[in-house]
């Protein structure tokens, strides 16, 4: 969640792809004399519109793809904006809300 107001869409995929690397590298290693397709149909499922997702087929859990996080913009706070000043009560409680974090998705 730090990362999400910035533009970090690039560096969420570059994440999942290095860590795709590491699991289909450990997997390979796993089972020297099984073929890739094997390996491949072993450990890495088809999950919604993502290919490759790591997970056996009995399993229900799955590692979490950083690239799907939803980028939300910062908004700044108005320069003459007073959180102390009474008459801004209002523009702070809406900010709040809007700013709040979401609950994380079960999809991921």
């Amino acid at each position: 969640y730090y990362y999400r107001y910035v533009v970090s869409n690039r560096v969420f995929h570059y994440i999942d792809h290095t860590i795709w690397q590491m699991t289909w590298r450990w997997a390979k290693r796993r089972h020297p004399k099984k073929t890739l397709g094997w390996i491949k149909e072993k450990y890495f499922q088809r999950e919604g519109n993502l290919n490759w997702v790591f997970k056996e087929k009995q399993d229900l859990i799955s590692l979490f793809k950083a690239g799907v996080m939803p980028i939300r913009r910062y908004i700044k706070i108005k320069a003459e904006a007073n959180p102390y000043d009474p008459k801004w009560y209002e523009y702070f409680a809406k900010r709040t809300i809007r700013n709040s974090l979401p609950a994380i998705s079960a999809k991921f």
